[in-house]
């Protein structure tokens, strides 16, 4: 999937399962947050999982 189709199909999803996440997609979503870019490298993150 490239860019543009990921910003058309976007949706806002307001149910959610009850299933846990396991611990190496957490691991795996944050990574990708850590290395977005930010102005002048800052790099200002915190990440909460719930």
């Amino acid at each position: 999937m490239d860019a543009i189709e990921a910003i058309k199909g976007r949706r806002s999803v307001r149910r959610y399962l009850s299933d846990s996440v396991p611990r190496e997609i957490i691991e795996d979503i944050v990574d990708c947050g850590r290395l977005a870019p930010s102005a002048r490298n800052d790099q200002p993150w915190e990440f909460v999982v719930v």
